[in-house]
C-alpha cells in the first residue's frame, strides 16, 4: 500500500513536470526560462559509488510560490526532475520540496524524492527508489541543501543545492546511496499565480 502510494504521486508529479503542469498566460510563457539541451549537466553525484549527472527535462524546474492547489499543496512548492544524460541510463531524479524558500538551508522533512527508470536502458530493468517524509518505511538520511537561489526575475531563478543519503527500494528494487550531490546553476521557472 505505501509502494503504491509514491507510485501514484510519482505519476501525478511525472505528469505535471513534463507538461509543464497546466497552462501559462503569454506574459508567462515569454518569461519561462528556456529549457536547456539534456546533454548540458547541472547535476553531478555519485550513485552506489559510481558517478550519475543528470540535466534538466523539459519544464523539469518549476517554483510555485503559492503553491500546487491541483496536487492541494497551500504552501511554495519547488519540482525538480533532472532525467541522467548518460544515452544507456533512463533514470530520472525528481525531488518535491512543500514550504521551500527561497534562501539557503538544509531540508529533510516536506520532501519527496523518486529516483526512476533504468540503469541499461532496458526498459525491463526499470526500477524505483525513493524517500518520502510522511511515510515512515521510506524514510531515510536524505538530505537536500540549497547553497544559493539567484533570482534573475519575477519569473525566473537560478538554483544551486547539494544532497545526499538513501533512498529505499521499491517494488523489490534495491535501496540505492547518493553521495556528493551538487546542482550547479539550475534554471528555474517561478509561477506567482495560482494552480
Amino acid at each position: 500500500m505505501k509502494n503504491r502510494h509514491i507510485v501514484a504521486l510519482a505519476t501525478i508529479v511525472t505528469a505535471l513536470v513534463l507538461s509543464g503542469a497546466g497552462c501559462r498566460t503569454s506574459k508567462q510563457k515569454n518569461d519561462a526560462v528556456q529549457t536547456p539541451p539534456l546533454e548540458l549537466t547541472y547535476l553531478t553525484s555519485t550513485l552506489d559509488n559510481k558517478p550519475w549527472n543528470a540535466g534538466i527535462a523539459k519544464n523539469g524546474a518549476l517554483f510555485y510560490t503559492k503553491g500546487l492547489k491541483i496536487l492541494k499543496i497551500e504552501q511554495p512548492y519547488l519540482q525538480l526532475a533532472l532525467p541522467s544524460n548518460n544515452p544507456s541510463d533512463t533514470r530520472t531524479l525528481l525531488i518535491s520540496i512543500k514550504g521551500f524558500e527561497t534562501k539557503t538551508g538544509k531540508y529533510s522533512g516536506e520532501m519527496e524524492v523518486l529516483l526512476s527508470g533504468s540503469p541499461t536502458g532496458d526498459m525491463k530493468d526499470n526500477e524505483m527508489q525513493g524517500y518520502q517524509d510522511d511515510v515512515p518505511t521510506q524514510k531515510t538520511n536524505f538530505t537536500f541543501t540549497v547553497t544559493d537561489w539567484k533570482t534573475i526575475s519575477p519569473n525566473q531563478a537560478i538554483l544551486s543545492a547539494t544532497f545526499e543519503g538513501d533512498l529505499k527500494g521499491l517494488a523489490g528494487a534495491d535501496n540505492v546511496t547518493f553521495k556528493d550531490g551538487r546542482i550547479t546553476d539550475l534554471p528555474v521557472t517561478v509561477y506567482t499565480v495560482d494552480y
